[in-house]
């Protein structure tokens, strides 16, 4: 008897969907995979020459592509409290509107995660429940202990408490311990369960609002100057880690002549990449102006509030002095800091950085511009900043040509009614 015919090989299982993902900032968000599906064995045909390919078949509605947008605050939350449905129910909307939430459940685990948040740079903000258990376990005014810690050790950080409890006494002690506010929080036992999560969207929203008050953006800061200049602020976008992708995109604007508060605005901008803190001076015959700036203070002022009050004698500090005359950048360290330079440093908030850079900006063989840095917050060491000095030079040669710009237009209005006037 002859011996049937071998069975057709197994399909092979079809290719996988390939699919954009990201990866947020915690976790990972997947789309759902389709099972795959073994194809039935086709026999090969040639299609007609004036037949186009067929296109490639859509991928199911299931297998869907997953985009993280940017978050509207690049400051994380460090959320201190105990209270597990009222933590998970408020970090849930304040991942919405910031670039993390850590939440944390006692001083200790705190306290390190400060620690390694400043060790990385990242801009920070705490807020602590008061209502928590203390470091003993006997206790329920865990917070008091957790913002006083935190302000002793970490004074740059600054700490926002919630609380639900109504006792004038405490709250003047949390106040007189140095946070920066206190915010009051929903009193979920007083709530009906259906009404939790109206309520602390409400908290949430009022939060952020409050976050961004005292830590706006760094774009949101260097643009405040513009509007005092009746000029349109940039369109807002996503800052750039990379210094010097950012060098590269920030010198093809400076390419065009642009107005002398544009040009500003560049270099602020390419100076929070390099500085946790930078002002930039206009600098006069007998004076130095604040004329922009970012950077924590250290106290309840934002940075450009305090840059907007600045006017320095002109020789009454020593580093911009030397920056002007020496028409070069200066690095000063906190060894060498005169009186004059403390009483700055004193203007700006309540911690001398370690370390400043003051960069000149040239136009016309003169300084018009100084750009001071530091890095108050991490006290880290500077980067190589050749980038910036670069950036400077460049920014000082489009600053001559903005002007020339504006000296013949000027002079073209002129003429006619010269002409005119003969």
């Amino acid at each position: 008897m002859p011996s049937p015919p071998p069975a057709p090989p197994a399909a092979a299982p079809s290719e996988p969907i390939d699919v954009f993902e990201e990866e947020p900032r915690e976790g990972r968000v997947l789309a759902p995979e389709a099972a795959p599906l073994p194809q039935p064995p086709a026999a090969p045909a040639q299609a007609p020459a004036d037949v186009p390919p067929e296109p490639p078949a859509a991928p199911p509605q299931s297998a869907q592509a997953f985009r993280i947008r940017p978050t509207p605050s690049q400051v994380t939350i460090l959320l201190a409290s105990d209270e597990s449905i009222f933590r998970n129910l408020l970090r849930r909307r304040l991942t919405e509107h910031f670039a993390g939430v850590i939440c944390v459940h006692s001083l200790m685990e705190y306290m390190e995660t400060c620690e390694g948040l400043l060790h990385g740079r990242t801009p920070f903000l705490g807020l602590v429940d008061l209502l928590m258990s203390t470091q003993s376990g006997d206790g329920y005014l865990g917070g008091l202990e957790v913002a006083q810690e935190s302000l002793t050790r970490f004074p740059q950080v600054k700490v926002l408490l919630m609380t639900d409890l109504e006792d004038p006494a405490i709250l003047d002690v949390a106040r007189k311990q140095g946070v920066t506010n206190i915010l009051s929080k929903p009193p979920l036992a007083r709530l009906k369960v259906d009404e939790f999560e109206a309520s602390i969207a409400e908290f949430a929203k009022s939060l952020c609002a409050e976050v961004d008050r005292i830590l706006p953006p760094v774009e949101e800061e260097v643009a405040t100057f513009l509007q005092d200049l009746g000029t349109e602020a940039p369109a807002p976008g996503d800052r750039i880690r990379d210094q010097l992708s950012l060098l590269k995109g920030l010198m093809g604007e400076l390419a065009s002549p642009k107005e002398s508060s544009e040009i500003s605005l560049l270099v602020l901008r390419l100076a929070a990449e390099y500085f946790e803190r930078a002002i930039l001076f206009l600098v006069k015959k007998d004076a130095f102006v604040g004329l922009g700036g970012f950077g924590d203070t250290g106290d309840t002022d934002l940075m450009m509030a305090k840059v907007r009050r600045l006017q320095i004698a002109a020789d009454a500090v020593p580093f911009l002095d030397d920056a002007v005359k020496g028409r070069a950048t200066v690095l000063k360290s906190k060894a060498d800091f005169d009186p004059a330079e403390r009483q700055l440093f004193s203007a700006l908030g309540p911690h001398p950085p370690p370390e400043v850079a003051v960069i000149p900006m040239i136009s016309r063989g003169r300084v018009i511009a100084l750009l001071y840095g530091d890095n108050t917050i991490s006290g880290q060491a500077f980067p190589d900043l050749t980038g910036m000095e670069i950036f400077m030079a460049q920014a000082g040669l489009a600053m001559e040509k903005a002007l020339l710009e504006m000296q013949l237009l000027h002079l073209k209005r002129s003429i006619p009614k010269e002409l005119g006037d003969r």
